[in-house]
This record gives C-alpha cells, sequence and structure tokens, in this order.
C-alpha cells in the first residue's frame, strides 16, 4: 500500500473533520495510522491530536463513560460487589483526573 505524504494541513482538516463526527482522538490516531500511514502523529508533525482538537480532556471523557455505564449497571444489579468496588474505585480515578485538569 502506498500512500501520499500527507501535509499538516490536510492532516489537520481530517483531525477536525473525525472529532467533528464524534470520534475520540484514541481512535482518530488509529484511523490516521490504518489508512494513511501516518505511524506516529507527534514525530511526523511536532504535536499532538489534542493539541489539534483543542481539547486535552479525553482522558476525563472516557472515565466519565465508565463512570456512567457502572451506574447505570448497579442500577440494575444492587448486590453486585466487585461493580460496587470498581465504582468507588472509577469515581476517585475521575476525581483525580478533573483535579489534574483543573491546574
Amino acid at each position: 500500500m502506498v500512500t501520499q505524504k500527507l501535509t499538516k494541513k490536510e492532516v489537520e482538516k481530517l483531525v477536525t473533520d473525525m472529532y467533528k463526527e464524534g470520534i475520540t482522538s484514541e481512535k482518530i490516531g488509529l484511523a490516521l495510522k490504518e489508512k494513511h500511514g501516518v505511524k506516529n502523529f507527534r514525530k511526523e508533525f511536532g504535536m499532538k491530536i489534542s493539541e489539534v482538537i483543542g481539547k486535552n480532556d479525553a482522558d476525563s471523557i472516557n472515565v466519565k463513560k465508565r463512570l456512567e455505564n457502572l451506574k447505570r449497571h448497579l442500577e440494575t444489579n444492587k448486590k453486585d460487589q466487585p461493580a460496587k468496588r470498581r465504582l468507588i474505585k472509577t469515581a476517585s480515578h475521575f476525581k483525580k483526573v478533573e483535579s489534574y485538569l483543573a491546574r
């Protein structure tokens, strides 16, 4: 598979378009690697995908989704002890991520 060398502006447009479709920065990196042959985004273009998007809270969004899923699970499965423990640990992780991003 021979790929054309993408310019910085083309890649920025690709990344912003994918982000508007609702794709996370992790999945954008994988898509660029598979479809466009970009092996390491940061080394090739000198910036992170999150810098192009303008958001630096991808970890916060992922932890928040996990927390919501656990809460929904525990509404129907009240006696699931491992899930209760995971909820407590995930809530703690979410709090730490939020305080880190607040700095």
